[in-house]
């Protein structure tokens, strides 16, 4: 076992070690082995689903723990198994549906746990579409059903402003939380979930404290959980927001920095 007073690492994917085309460099997986082989677990923090995940194959067998829609879902790659599932309650997710509907080009999507469910106009906007089972139905539809998470596009509106447009209208912490990890795409999680809640359950299925826990992010829905960390590590292109919450600014996804990072932490040698 590593001296390193840090027992667990958790990690962002997309941006912080997963590159554009969704691959990891060579250094990046090696350094993942690297943990492994030190017996310190890797806890994945993503706003992906499980079958996300999935789709880096040489990430899954190397993650301990993968806590996916932004918290709302704990997943165990090792045994497939559903750790935890949290619902956004469903008078919240028709009213969120109910008052988005009368915006122009909205694009709406929710993932109730297994089935993503999406409105043509969410097809409609392109770019990497959520993996595993998906079906595209009326917005009603979407309204209607169990939501883990759900997903917002709306033409011509940054992800701010759809969440101001929410909040002016009354959608409150009460009803659900609000973040993104692109500036056109809105991810609305269970009230009271986030990255950091759903990192908390995995600590503690673990049996590890945030103090002794070192997080990499690089966008808004990382903040809660590295600001929880001992350790924030932040990419190196992350916005300033998110610059401003980092203990150690990292280099970017393309320049290994999850790997340079651990080694001038004294995590891996």
């Amino acid at each position: 076992m590593t001296a390193t007073p840090y027992r667990v690492v958790i990690t962002d994917l997309d941006g912080t070690i997963v590159r554009k085309d969704g691959t990891m460099s060579a250094a990046t997986v090696a350094a993942a082995a690297d943990l492994q082989r030190l017996g310190i677990p890797l806890v994945v923090a993503t706003a992906r689903t499980p079958a996300g995940l999935a789709a880096i194959e040489h990430l899954v067998p190397l993650t301990t723990v993968a806590v996916c829609c932004t918290g709302a879902l704990g997943w165990s790659p090792g045994t497939e198994r559903v750790l935890w599932r949290r619902f956004i309650g469903p008078e919240a997710v028709h009213r969120i549906a109910g008052v988005l509907g009368g915006l122009d080009r909205l694009g709406l999507a929710s993932f109730d746990g297994s089935r993503w469910r999406m409105t043509a106009d969410y097809r409609g906007f392109g770019g990497r579409m959520p993996r595993g089972p998906a079906e595209v139905v009326p917005l009603g539809v979407v309204a209607g059903s169990p939501a883990c998470v759900m997903a917002v596009r709306v033409s011509g509106l940054t992800s701010a402003d759809i969440a101001r447009h929410l909040a002016d209208v009354g959608v409150s912490d009460d009803d659900a939380t609000l973040t993104w990890a692109a500036d056109d795409l809105l991810d609305i999680a269970p009230p009271g979930v986030d990255k950091a809640t759903g990192v908390g359950t995995a600590l503690e299925l673990l049996d590890v404290t945030w103090d002794a826990a070192v997080a990499f992010g690089d966008m808004p829905n990382d903040l809660a959980m590295l600001r929880a960390a001992a350790v924030a590590v932040v990419a190196g292109d992350a916005p300033h927001v998110v610059a401003a919450a980092a203990d150690l600014i990292g280099g970017q996804v393309v320049e290994d920095g999850f790997a340079a990072s651990l080694r001038r932490l004294g995590v891996l040698a």
